[in-house]
């Protein structure tokens, strides 16, 4: 308690709690302002979550969303797919790349299950100039490395007060 009297509200308010919504949902990450802001983990009614950085109420940063049939690791903006990522669907399609406001955009490559590929510039799931992709892979890859590492690093902490 002396420490917490230390501090200034900013600090406390960014400490981690939990929260249960009337949807179903849940939310455990810190706070700012009485809003999502920091690092955090969402899960909705349906089953999916989100695991990362939040700002301001909403997805943004570095995050790992979690969706039945697959998941996209790396960054968002205002709750969309946005820069580098990976996004991997059934196993079957893996896209490396860049996204744009939710949507392919630009370099990037798809492997798919039988182990052929195509890449070069995209747009939506258009390949509209083939060529090599293999610099925004690799960014992708980084990215989607560091999101793992934070979410890894999120359940360490959690285990570590339990």
């Amino acid at each position: 308690r002396e420490r917490e009297r230390e501090m200034d509200d900013d600090e406390l308010d960014r400490d981690f709690r939990g929260v249960s919504y009337g949807d179903g949902g849940e939310y455990e990450g810190q706070w700012k302002d009485g809003v999502k802001h920091g690092f955090g983990a969402l899960t909705f009614k349906d089953g999916t979550s989100y695991i990362g950085q939040f700002a301001n109420g909403t997805a943004h940063g570095l995050g790992v969303h979690l969706f039945q049939d697959g998941c996209f690791k790396g960054q968002f903006s205002r709750g969309l797919y946005h820069g580098a990522g990976i996004y991997r669907l059934n196993n079957i399609v893996l896209f490396q790349g860049h996204f744009s406001e939710g949507t392919i955009l630009g370099s990037g490559r798809v492997t798919y299950s039988d182990n052929t590929m195509e890449e070069g510039e995209w747009r939506g799931h258009v390949l509209v100039t083939p060529g090599t992709a293999q610099q925004a892979a690799d960014v992708a890859s980084r990215t989607a490395a560091a999101a793992d590492q934070q979410l890894l690093d999120f359940v360490a902490g959690k285990e570590a007060h339990a």
